[in-house]
Formats: structure tokens, sequence, C-alpha cells
């Protein structure tokens, strides 16, 4: 297998991060997202898959109508995300889906491919897990013109925690 370099990602494909929690997904994705030139406000967005589902259910998500075109779109999420120049979807499959958000998510999907879009996913399920889970239309516009980087590793959260002692001392009467 080939070996990814974070360093060299030049952000003209897509790119999915897949591992088990605990081995950086999000931070690898947060340092791309950083590192990536931007010169206007909504170049990039980031979400993740439960702030989605959020917006789904609270119908956030909604496009300009004809009557709101002299609005700017950064009041309207769902066309920051189908225009950025890089979109990074974090934890991808955390939600249970409906069908309103499998619906958001397919298009958004599909408008960011038609436009050819980079977007940087991260998640904990495999290519058979995310068919399973969401839909094999999903699992294959995600899978379009992407990198594949699976992670290994310990769970670098786990390893971080410090362990104490600590002993009551009994009162004297």
């Amino acid at each position: 297998m080939e070996q990814f370099s974070f360093e060299t990602y030049d952000f003209k494909r897509s790119l999915i991060l897949v591992g088990p929690p605990g081995v950086w997904k999000s931070y690898q994705a947060m340092e791309l997202y950083k590192r990536f030139p931007t010169e206007k406000q909504f170049d990039k967005y980031w979400i993740t898959d439960w702030m989605f589902k959020q917006k789904t259910q609270s119908q956030d998500l909604n496009l300009r109508k004809a009557i709101d075109w002299q609005l700017s779109y950064e009041f309207f999420p769902m066309e920051i995300m189908i225009r950025c120049a890089l979109l990074v979807y974090d934890d991808l499959g955390v939600s249970d889906d409906t069908k309103a958000y499998m619906k958001n998510l397919t298009f958004l999907l599909d408008e960011r491919i038609r436009r050819g879009l980079p977007t940087i996913f991260t998640t904990n399920l495999t290519n058979k897990e995310i068919a399973d889970k969401l839909d094999e239309r999903i699992a294959s516009r995600v899978l379009l013109n992407t990198d594949v980087v699976q992670m290994t590793g310990d769970d670098l959260r786990k390893k971080s925690a410090r362990a104490f002692e600590y002993k009551v001392k009994k009162e004297e009467k």
C-alpha cells in the first residue's frame, strides 16, 4: 500500500480519512483545513455529521429562494457547503439517518461533484459500513475521485489521559 503524505496533499481530489477513534483523523483534517489557500471568508467550511443532522432537523439547510437573492449566501449554510472551495465533513455516519438527512446529504454531494470541488471526510466506518449505514448511492458519491487514507494506531486521546492516586487520611478523634 502506498504511503500518504499530508504535507504534499494538493486538494485536487477528495479525501477520506478512515480509522478507529483517537488516531487523529479530525486533527489531520483540521491541519489540512488550516493549510488550504483561501482568499474569501467562505472559501472553506467545516461541519460535523451531527451538526449537519441538526441543521436538517431544524430546516436550516434551505437554499435561497428568488425573493432571497438580495441576501448574502452566508445566511444559507447549504449554499456555503455547495460553493466553498473546500468542505470538511467530520465524522461521516455518526448520526442516525432520516429521509431528510439522506436527501440533503445526497444533494450536497451531487452538487460538489458537479462543481468538481474536493471534500475531506473523516469517519470510523469502512466503505462497506458507509454503504450499509447510509446508502450505496451515498457511499459511491463519497468515494468518487477520492483518496482513501486508512489511519491506524492506538487511541491517542486515551494515551493523553493522566492517572493519579489520592489517599484520604482518616481524621483522628
